[in-house]
Protein backbone atom coordinates (compact mmCIF):
# COMPACT_ATOMS: atom_id res chain seq x y z
CA UNK A 1 0.00 0.00 0.00
CA UNK A 2 1.52 3.23 -1.17
CA UNK A 3 1.70 6.14 1.08
CA UNK A 4 -0.01 9.27 -0.08
CA UNK A 5 2.28 12.10 -1.03
CA UNK A 6 1.83 15.46 0.50
CA UNK A 7 2.29 18.52 -1.67
CA UNK A 8 3.11 21.69 0.21
CA UNK A 9 2.75 25.28 -1.08
CA UNK A 10 6.39 25.87 -0.24
CA UNK A 11 7.43 23.36 -2.92
CA UNK A 12 6.20 25.65 -5.73
CA UNK A 13 8.48 28.62 -4.79
CA UNK A 14 11.64 29.24 -6.96
CA UNK A 15 15.07 28.59 -5.62
CA UNK A 16 16.89 31.66 -4.25
CA UNK A 17 19.66 33.35 -6.40
CA UNK A 18 23.19 32.03 -5.96
CA UNK A 19 25.32 35.22 -5.92
CA UNK A 20 28.60 33.36 -5.77
CA UNK A 21 27.82 31.54 -8.96
CA UNK A 22 26.71 34.70 -10.71
CA UNK A 23 29.92 36.53 -9.76
CA UNK A 24 32.08 33.65 -11.04
CA UNK A 25 30.32 33.63 -14.39
CA UNK A 26 30.68 37.44 -14.74
CA UNK A 27 34.39 37.31 -13.93
CA UNK A 28 34.97 34.59 -16.52
CA UNK A 29 33.13 36.56 -19.19
CA UNK A 30 35.19 39.70 -18.39
CA UNK A 31 38.49 37.84 -18.67
CA UNK A 32 37.52 36.34 -22.03
CA UNK A 33 36.43 39.75 -23.37
CA UNK A 34 39.73 41.33 -22.26
CA UNK A 35 41.76 38.61 -24.01
CA UNK A 36 39.78 39.02 -27.22
CA UNK A 37 40.26 42.82 -27.23
CA UNK A 38 44.01 42.49 -26.68
CA UNK A 39 44.21 40.13 -29.65
CA UNK A 40 42.26 42.51 -31.89
CA UNK A 41 44.23 45.69 -31.03
CA UNK A 42 47.35 46.18 -33.38
CA UNK A 43 50.76 46.33 -31.77
CA UNK A 44 51.50 49.78 -30.43
CA UNK A 45 53.80 52.04 -32.33
CA UNK A 46 57.04 52.28 -30.59
CA UNK A 47 58.01 55.72 -29.33
CA UNK A 48 60.79 56.77 -31.63
CA UNK A 49 61.11 60.27 -30.13
CA UNK A 50 63.16 58.97 -27.24
CA UNK A 51 65.42 57.04 -29.60
CA UNK A 52 65.90 60.12 -31.72
CA UNK A 53 66.83 62.13 -28.64
CA UNK A 54 69.25 59.46 -27.52
CA UNK A 55 70.85 59.13 -31.01
CA UNK A 56 74.32 60.70 -31.25
CA UNK A 57 74.45 64.08 -32.95
CA UNK A 58 77.25 65.22 -35.24
CA UNK A 59 78.74 68.64 -34.46
CA UNK A 60 80.40 70.57 -37.32
CA UNK A 61 83.44 72.44 -36.14
CA UNK A 62 84.26 75.36 -38.44
CA UNK A 63 87.96 75.80 -39.17
CA UNK A 64 89.54 79.02 -37.82
CA UNK A 65 89.79 81.91 -40.31
CA UNK A 66 93.06 82.25 -42.16
CA UNK A 67 95.52 84.75 -40.68
CA UNK A 68 95.50 88.22 -42.32
CA UNK A 69 98.15 88.84 -44.99
CA UNK A 70 101.25 90.65 -43.77
CA UNK A 71 101.28 94.42 -44.43
CA UNK A 72 103.17 95.55 -47.53
CA UNK A 73 106.65 96.90 -46.92
CA UNK A 74 106.86 100.70 -46.66
CA UNK A 75 107.93 102.44 -49.87
CA UNK A 76 111.50 103.39 -50.05
CA UNK A 77 112.02 107.08 -49.50
CA UNK A 78 114.12 108.67 -52.16
CA UNK A 79 116.41 111.20 -50.62
CA UNK A 80 116.65 114.32 -52.71
CA UNK A 81 119.86 116.30 -52.45
CA UNK A 82 119.45 119.73 -50.84
CA UNK A 83 119.26 122.64 -53.29
CA UNK A 84 122.48 124.40 -53.95
CA UNK A 85 122.66 127.93 -52.68
CA UNK A 86 123.22 130.38 -55.52
CA UNK A 87 125.15 133.49 -54.46
CA UNK A 88 123.35 136.80 -55.18
CA UNK A 89 124.63 138.85 -58.12
CA UNK A 90 127.08 141.59 -57.28
CA UNK A 91 125.49 144.94 -56.52
CA UNK A 92 126.49 147.78 -58.84
CA UNK A 93 126.12 151.32 -57.57
CA UNK A 94 124.67 153.47 -60.33
CA UNK A 95 124.99 157.27 -59.98
CA UNK A 96 121.70 159.20 -59.71
CA UNK A 97 120.55 161.05 -62.84
CA UNK A 98 121.35 164.75 -62.98
CA UNK A 99 118.53 167.07 -61.97
CA UNK A 100 116.54 168.52 -64.83
CA UNK A 101 116.26 172.30 -64.89
CA UNK A 102 112.73 173.66 -64.45
CA UNK A 103 110.95 174.77 -67.60
CA UNK A 104 109.43 178.21 -67.36
CA UNK A 105 106.66 178.84 -69.88
CA UNK A 106 105.84 182.47 -70.52
CA UNK A 107 102.35 182.36 -71.97
CA UNK A 108 101.79 186.06 -71.78
CA UNK A 109 102.34 187.91 -74.91
CA UNK A 110 101.39 191.40 -76.00
CA UNK A 111 99.03 189.90 -78.61
CA UNK A 112 97.03 187.55 -76.28
CA UNK A 113 93.48 188.78 -75.45
CA UNK A 114 92.57 189.50 -71.83
CA UNK A 115 90.74 186.78 -69.84
CA UNK A 116 86.94 187.24 -69.58
CA UNK A 117 85.59 188.34 -66.21
CA UNK A 118 83.93 185.64 -64.01
CA UNK A 119 80.17 185.22 -64.42
CA UNK A 120 78.01 186.55 -61.58
CA UNK A 121 76.51 183.93 -59.20
CA UNK A 122 73.03 182.68 -59.99
CA UNK A 123 70.27 184.19 -57.90
CA UNK A 124 68.89 181.90 -55.15
CA UNK A 125 65.88 179.85 -56.17
CA UNK A 126 62.87 181.14 -54.38
CA UNK A 127 60.53 178.47 -53.12
CA UNK A 128 57.06 178.66 -54.65
CA UNK A 129 54.27 179.18 -52.18
CA UNK A 130 51.40 176.70 -52.58
CA UNK A 131 47.98 177.21 -51.15
CA UNK A 132 46.07 174.50 -49.30
CA UNK A 133 43.68 172.27 -51.23
CA UNK A 134 41.12 169.61 -50.57
CA UNK A 135 41.99 165.91 -51.00
CA UNK A 136 39.66 165.06 -53.89
CA UNK A 137 39.95 161.30 -53.35
CA UNK A 138 39.06 161.58 -49.66
CA UNK A 139 36.19 163.96 -50.52
CA UNK A 140 34.70 161.55 -53.07
CA UNK A 141 35.02 158.58 -50.72
CA UNK A 142 33.21 160.50 -47.96
CA UNK A 143 30.41 162.48 -49.64
CA UNK A 144 28.01 164.56 -47.51
CA UNK A 145 24.76 162.97 -46.35
CA UNK A 146 21.82 164.15 -48.47
CA UNK A 147 19.02 165.23 -46.12
CA UNK A 148 16.07 162.83 -46.48
CA UNK A 149 13.39 165.52 -46.63
CA UNK A 150 15.21 167.48 -49.37
CA UNK A 151 15.90 164.26 -51.27
CA UNK A 152 12.24 163.24 -51.17
CA UNK A 153 11.18 166.77 -52.17
CA UNK A 154 13.76 166.93 -54.99
CA UNK A 155 15.59 169.96 -53.53
CA UNK A 156 19.08 170.61 -55.02
CA UNK A 157 21.67 173.32 -54.54
CA UNK A 158 25.34 174.33 -54.30
CA UNK A 159 27.07 175.38 -51.07
CA UNK A 160 30.43 177.19 -51.13
CA UNK A 161 32.44 176.67 -47.92
CA UNK A 162 35.54 178.32 -46.51
CA UNK A 163 37.46 175.65 -44.56
CA UNK A 164 40.36 176.58 -42.28
CA UNK A 165 43.03 173.82 -42.07
CA UNK A 166 46.22 173.54 -40.02
CA UNK A 167 49.72 172.49 -41.12
CA UNK A 168 48.72 168.80 -40.93
CA UNK A 169 45.74 169.30 -43.27
CA UNK A 170 43.13 168.81 -40.54
CA UNK A 171 40.15 171.21 -40.68
CA UNK A 172 39.80 173.46 -37.63
CA UNK A 173 36.80 175.53 -38.73
CA UNK A 174 34.28 175.89 -41.56
CA UNK A 175 31.80 178.56 -42.56
CA UNK A 176 29.40 179.11 -45.44
CA UNK A 177 30.56 181.66 -48.00
CA UNK A 178 27.59 181.16 -50.31
CA UNK A 179 24.44 179.40 -49.17
CA UNK A 180 22.29 177.02 -51.15
CA UNK A 181 19.21 178.78 -49.75
CA UNK A 182 18.43 175.64 -47.77
CA UNK A 183 19.51 175.35 -44.17
CA UNK A 184 19.63 171.53 -44.16
CA UNK A 185 21.86 171.39 -47.25
CA UNK A 186 24.24 174.00 -45.79
CA UNK A 187 24.48 172.11 -42.50
CA UNK A 188 25.07 168.79 -44.25
CA UNK A 189 27.93 170.32 -46.27
CA UNK A 190 29.54 171.80 -43.14
CA UNK A 191 29.35 168.49 -41.26
CA UNK A 192 30.98 166.65 -44.16
CA UNK A 193 33.80 169.20 -44.55
CA UNK A 194 34.86 168.80 -40.91
CA UNK A 195 35.49 165.08 -41.61
CA UNK A 196 37.56 165.59 -44.76
CA UNK A 197 41.35 165.78 -45.07
CA UNK A 198 43.18 168.57 -46.91
CA UNK A 199 46.61 169.24 -48.38
CA UNK A 200 48.22 171.96 -46.25
CA UNK A 201 49.76 175.05 -47.76
CA UNK A 202 53.52 175.43 -48.39
CA UNK A 203 55.41 178.68 -47.71
CA UNK A 204 59.22 179.02 -47.88
CA UNK A 205 59.43 175.24 -48.14
CA UNK A 206 57.48 174.58 -44.93
CA UNK A 207 53.90 173.37 -44.44
CA UNK A 208 51.53 176.00 -43.13
CA UNK A 209 47.86 176.29 -42.40
CA UNK A 210 45.53 177.98 -44.87
CA UNK A 211 41.91 178.58 -45.89
CA UNK A 212 40.39 176.43 -48.63
CA UNK A 213 37.34 177.33 -50.70
CA UNK A 214 35.31 174.17 -51.35
CA UNK A 215 32.09 174.03 -53.41
CA UNK A 216 29.65 171.25 -52.42
CA UNK A 217 26.87 170.34 -54.85
CA UNK A 218 23.68 168.50 -53.95
CA UNK A 219 21.99 166.99 -56.99
CA UNK A 220 19.72 164.07 -57.68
Amino acid sequence: MTQPSYHSRYDDQAEPLNWGRICGIAFAVTVQATVIMMLLVPPSIQDTGKDQDEAPKATIIEPPPPPPPPPPPPPEQIKTPPPKEVPPPPRVNTPPPPPTPPVIMNTESPMSPPAPPPSPPAPPVQSQDIGASVDITFMRNNPPDYPREEMNAGVTGVVILLVTVNAEGVPTGVKVEKSSHNRNLDRAAQDAAMKWRFNPGVKDGAKVGDVVRVPVEFKL
